[in-house]
């Protein structure tokens, strides 16, 4: 876990920041980034042992660190810039051609701020 002020874009963004000392991350830490979890091993397939690892690492952290606001993960997800962009022209679509009964999976800030990073 990568205790930073802010959401990394990349691991390197996680590896060029300086280790904070005990007093830094009392004071400044305010996002907690995962990364690197896995369950490869033959014998760890079907169990969530990753989501377990996370969500017991969320409690953990959230008790002792309580200026943390934001958990997220590097780790990569097959499809989803390509999911995220289908979604955008989806919404587009039917806000287009049926506004009334279109439903947005993301809000207006959200929509602009994804369309301006894709």
């Amino acid at each position: 876990v990568a205790l930073l002020p802010q959401v990394a874009c990349s691991i390197q963004d996680v590896l060029n920041e300086p280790s904070p000392s005990g007093t830094w991350v009392k004071e400044r830490a305010e996002c907690a980034i995962f990364y690197s979890i896995n369950s490869t091993k033959r014998g760890l397939s079907g169990i969530d042992l990753g989501g377990a690892l996370i969500k017991q690492a969320v409690r953990s952290l959230s008790e002792e660190l309580p200026s943390l606001r934001t958990f997220c993960t590097l780790s990569p997800i097959p499809n989803f810039r390509h999911w995220v962009r289908m979604e955008l022209l989806r919404c587009a679509f039917l806000q287009q051609t049926d506004p009334v009964n279109s439903k947005d999976l993301f809000l207006r800030q959200e929509k602009q701020d994804l369309v301006a990073w894709f």
